[in-house]
């Protein structure tokens, strides 16, 4: 009636609760599908057999999914818990189902070194090679308020008085304050980074886009 063809929900993770794909999954089947395509976002962590058979069967064409890191230290200091070899199968998998995969990958999160920044360059590659299906996306990490981050960069005196009293600050100055307290990147860790995202993107054929994270 209305012509949508393609809906975009990257709202909430889709696999977090089988029971509710489950029962969304009845009643698109009840109702007879829907003549359109879904791109969805879903926790590599939920991703299973069971939940990639569900999102196939209500029309997920594209999931994507937030790996952060490739390196696991890094991945574990910012509690997200993961080998690599649990991510390359997670991935394989939706990618054997016929489902697109959109990576995204945050560099400068905690811990992060330049050995690390190679890890997850080197995931980036083997995932986009090894199945044609994935597409990566990177962005330079930002401190949120209310966000770990955040919490550990106000934990330096120096920087609670900087930054605690309100959210009116320089993005940039900001970013390195924290790079420069919480990562092993070396004085010039926001250039490095900067020009490390540059390149990665024009490798994967991607404009130079920045966002919150």
């Amino acid at each position: 009636e209305f012509g949508v063809d393609y809906i975009f929900d990257h709202s909430d993770t889709w696999a977090v609760s089988r029971p509710w794909l489950q029962e969304f999954r009845a009643l698109y089947e009840r109702e007879g599908g829907l003549p359109l395509r879904l791109s969805v976002f879903a926790d590599l962590r939920d991703v299973t057999p069971p939940t990639i058979a569900d999102m196939r069967a209500v029309g997920v064409d594209t999931v994507e999914v937030g790996i952060e890191s490739g390196d696991e230290g890094v991945l574990a200091e910012n509690r997200k818990f993961m080998h690599r070899d649990d991510i390359i199968a997670r991935v394989t998998a939706l990618t054997n189902a016929g489902i697109k995969v959109e990576a995204s990958y945050v560099l400068g999160i905690l811990g992060e070194t330049r050995d690390s920044v190679r890890e997850t360059l080197d995931l980036s590659r083997d995932l986009r090679d090894r199945t044609g299906r994935v597409r990566n996306y990177f962005n330079i990490i930002f401190p949120l308020p209310g966000t770990l981050i955040w919490e550990r960069l106000l934990q330096d005196p120096e920087m609670k008085e900087k930054y605690g009293h309100d959210y009116v600050f320089d993005i940039e100055q900001l970013r390195k304050d924290y790079l420069v307290r919480h990562c092993d990147l070396g004085f010039d860790a926001y250039d490095f980074l900067m020009e490390e995202r540059k390149n990665i993107l024009a490798e994967n054929g991607l404009p130079v886009m920045d966002y919150a994270r």
